[in-house]
């Protein structure tokens, strides 16, 4: 059965991730590194207390639950959720979508 996205949040994350290097450097340095400032946006698979996770995309195939591009943020390091709208139509539970195999336009 496929995954229905408007089942899901969107959202935006603003959020700060750890830095790290593998080389060598002298102190100095190393202790300017400061965190990276983040911004991602996603579909929310799970919001618990200790972590959220986000997926960049859904799959439609009617004969799977499938997602990619999955992020998974503790939540100690999100800083902002901001819930999107997408604009137009919403789309239908009846609505079905176009098979993968069928991309060619009506005549």
């Amino acid at each position: 059965m496929a995954l229905d996205p408007t089942d899901y949040r969107l959202v935006q994350v603003k959020w700060t991730d750890a830095e790290s290097h593998y080389k060598w450097a002298d102190l100095a340095d190393a202790i300017k590194e400061t965190d990276m400032f983040c911004v991602s946006i996603g579909w929310v698979l799970l919001d618990a207390p200790d972590r959220l996770v986000i997926a960049s995309s859904i799959s439609l195939q009617e004969d799977a639950e499938m997602v990619s591009g999955h992020l998974t943020i503790p939540k100690g390091m999100v800083k902002e959720i901001k819930e999107l709208t997408l604009k137009g139509k919403p789309r239908s539970k009846k609505e079905k979508h176009i098979p993968f195999n069928d991309t060619t336009p009506s005549a």
